[in-house]
């Protein structure tokens, strides 16, 4: 009768509540906290004593879930997530009904006696709150991880197998083969629902490192292509400094060579001369196809920007890009956003230079710039009519050979980041325009 009460008003409240705290990691520290902690204790041993002086079948199944519920209510707001709190909650309502399920069949073994069964009793809550303090942080990991909806349905599925097995034992007063029997299957299901999740957790695992995996190759690619794309920059503007160097010099010859013809009355001669060497060997397009790039201190948006001004060069199309003052700090919540971004932007040039090819006026304006904290990105390029609403859906495109899906991508992109994004298209007489808005997090 003593380890009975031990149990009832000590053992069992105490592993309970110190199950849960050590699942979900929950820490004491205000006397608050602990006046909580104290009445929710209370509450559990008077549930506990109602259960046990009530000696109605199946009672301990319904108080099981009532003290799991009240867990749930007492630290709805302490725990930020709501499926960790579920899946803790399931957790000590099933080990209590295993406790009690255990001592239900002790009870009705022949061999077993009071003192046993009570010892038990007490036994059982201890060892497990040994082994769930044991493996605590691993709970906590599985149940707050990307898997926790799927293990919160095997605990459900397995509370609800442990409660059957309950009531079986409950309604049969002495242990039969008939019992055993649905036991046994209630037992091999239950095995097998845990084997059948560790095994899909393992293949999620296995799935999760394949893809972690594509995406840093994918990174990396992307790191080599931006590095490649610098070095050309690099080289470029080496090359046009070098042509600008050799034009000064011989520019200066000239000028010399002009001061002395215009003292002979030659100057007309000469002037042509130096616009035919001008038109020659000065290409101010060459010279300022990166115009204002330098400004961009981000290597990924940089690249992505000189590509494309690279790309509308080769192509003959006229146009123009403005970055004009330094941008520095780039707004992105993630490394994840930020190629998105860069995705988006290079959507929209694509785009731009598509609908720029063989049209007769052709012209691209492209610009960077950064006010008040938030990034914004425009471009806008010469188009026939075209209905707003027709350029973004999926397939659309006034290419013969094109599939259309690219702006209505940017805007599957962006949708991702609704909170801090925003891309809006128009179209007013001959232009078409493209607009991104990255907003700074609070």
């Amino acid at each position: 009768m003593l380890l009975a009460i031990i149990n009832i008003f000590f053992i069992g409240p105490a592993v309970d509540i110190l199950i849960f705290l050590n699942i979900t990691k929950l820490r004491v520290k205000s006397i608050f906290d602990r006046f909580v902690l104290i009445g929710l204790g209370i509450t559990v041993i008077l549930l506990e004593s109602i259960s046990d002086f009530i000696k109605l079948d199946q009672t301990d199944l319904i108080f099981t879930i009532i003290e799991a519920s009240l867990f749930e209510i007492v630290f709805y707001k302490r725990v930020k997530d709501k499926i960790l709190l579920v899946n803790a909650g399931i957790i000590v309502a099933m080990l209590s009904l295993i406790s009690d399920f255990v001592i239900t069949i002790s009870e009705n073994l022949s061999f077993t006696n009071t003192a046993l069964v009570e010892f038990m009793s007490m036994l059982l809550p201890i060892i497990e709150y040994i082994v769930i303090r044991h493996y605590s942080s691993k709970l906590n990991r599985l149940f707050s991880g990307i898997n926790k909806k799927t293990i919160f349905y095997t605990l459900l599925y397995l509370y609800i197998s442990t409660a059957i097995a309950y009531i079986v034992a409950t309604l049969e007063k002495q242990v039969t083969i008939e019992t055993l029997t649905i036991l046994g299957i209630l037992v091999i299901q239950g095995v097998y629902a845990i084997v059948s999740l560790k095994l899909n957790l393992q293949l999620q695992t296995t799935l999760l490192e394949k893809a972690e995996q594509q995406k840093l190759k994918d990174v990396n690619h992307q790191l080599e292509k931006n590095n490649k794309q610098l070095k050309d920059y690099a080289t470029s503007l080496e090359k046009d400094e070098d042509r600008l160097r050799r034009f000064k010099h011989d520019y200066r010859n000239i000028l010399n060579g002009l001061k002395i013809a215009a003292q002979k009355d030659d100057s007309k001669a000469l002037i042509k001369q130096l616009d035919e060497y001008s038109q020659n060997h000065f290409d101010e397009n060459t010279l300022s196809k990166f115009k204002d790039v330098h400004h961009i201190h981000n290597d990924m948006i940089k690249s992505i920007i000189i590509t494309k001004l690279a790309k509308i060069y080769d192509d003959k199309i006229p146009y123009r890009f403005s970055c004009e003052k330094d941008i520095i700090d780039f707004p992105f919540i993630s490394k994840d956003e930020e190629l998105d971004i860069v995705r988006i932007i290079g959507i929209a040039f694509d785009n731009a230079i598509e609908a720029s090819e063989g049209l007769k006026n052709a012209q691209i304006e492209a610009m960077l710039y950064q006010s008040e904290g938030n990034l914004e990105f425009i471009i806008r390029n010469k188009i026939d009519q075209v209905d707003k609403d027709q350029i973004l859906k999926a397939g659309f495109t006034t290419k013969n050979d094109h599939n259309g899906l690219g702006l209505s991508n940017a805007m599957e992109i962006a949708n991702k980041y609704f909170e801090n994004i925003m891309v809006d298209v128009d179209t007013k007489g001959e232009w078409f325009t493209f607009s991104l808005v990255l907003l700074p997090t609070n």
